[in-house]
């Protein structure tokens, strides 16, 4: 049931295009927008359904010191560069936690993401296919319990997300 109501959600809220659905859509299958060259007519093409949630994780190790490895280059060529590369629009989504203020949580987030865009640029990725969203620290994946020794939260709840909004 939820992902039916998140399939909804996604055709009518989530794209921002006129509120059309694919013709003949088929049950728990997913579409995003394919946009023509000519930029005016707009068609739906199935996906994979995983790649138009947010649970996709870029799980970096050095994230939170803003700094990549090679072992989170290769699971961003793996996952993320790979998808761009088919012509796919994709959103990311910074998460930054630590027991900062919110602004600085905010800003490391913003920090984070502009990280992960400089080295996607260094691959050749079309910058105009990413949409980046900085949540600081408003969106946990898991709380800390006691406020006190929140370390293995916070390195859990940093992150950057991604989901596909667009197909070209």
């Amino acid at each position: 049931m939820k992902f039916y109501i998140g399939l909804i959600l996604f055709c009518f809220c989530g794209l921002g295009f006129s509120q059309d659905l694919p013709k003949n859509p088929q049950p728990g299958e997913c579409y995003v927008r394919c946009i023509k060259d000519s930029g005016k007519k707009q068609e739906w093409k199935k996906i994979d359904c995983d790649l138009v949630q947010t649970k996709n994780i870029l799980a970096l190790e050095n994230l939170s010191k803003g700094v990549l490895n090679d072992e989170d280059r290769l699971t961003i060529k793996r996952k993320l560069i790979k998808i761009i590369k088919k012509g796919y629009t994709v959103e990311l989504l910074s998460h930054y936690y630590s027991n900062k203020s919110d602004s600085i949580n905010e800003l490391r987030s913003i920090q984070n993401a502009k990280a992960l865009v400089s080295y996607l640029k260094t691959q050749d990725i079309n910058t105009k296919q990413l949409l980046i969203s900085a949540y600081g620290n408003l969106k946990p994946l898991k709380h800390c319990p006691n406020k006190v020794s929140c370390n293995d939260y916070y390195n859990k709840n940093t992150r950057i997300e991604y989901r596909v909004v667009n197909y070209k």
